[in-house]
């Protein structure tokens, strides 16, 4: 169920965050929506986090941290070994993507995301599909 879903964003671009935030919000059941920029201490923020997410969106050009660098920061945590971690990006080549997936990403989805397949993408997510979207 949806409602008892829990999903984090992690971007370090404000519009992003907002822009996501607000699609997701309105146009999915999603319980639990958490959106945070990227900071040093992110990670503790994370780990404060209740209830623990499902699924993390996770930007791949930021800073101080990528992510790539966040994604191997949470597989070493024991709290988020099930979390189904899915690149947002731009970077969306070929070899952008074999990247992703040699890293442990779960799936990966464009940006800019797109406001009518969007939520339809994330809800497969959700239900264990690896997604490999660039459109």
């Amino acid at each position: 169920m949806l409602e008892n879903t829990s999903v984090l964003y992690i971007e370090d671009d404000r519009l992003s965050r907002e822009i996501v935030e607000r699609l997701v919000r309105k146009s999915t059941r999603i319980g639990h929506l958490h959106v945070m920029d990227m900071t040093e201490d992110y990670l503790d923020r994370v780990k404060a986090l209740r209830p623990r997410p499902q699924v993390i969106l996770l930007d791949i050009h930021m800073h101080p941290y990528s992510g790539i660098d966040v994604l191997r920061q949470l597989h070493a945590e024991p709290e988020f070994a099930h979390a189904r971690i899915v690149a947002l990006t731009a970077s969306v080549t070929d070899r952008d993507l074999q990247v992703l997936r040699e890293h442990g990403f779960d799936a990966a989805i464009a940006k800019p995301v797109r406001i009518t397949t969007f939520p339809q993408l994330l809800q497969r997510i959700i239900d264990g599909e690896n997604i490999w979207t660039v459109v």
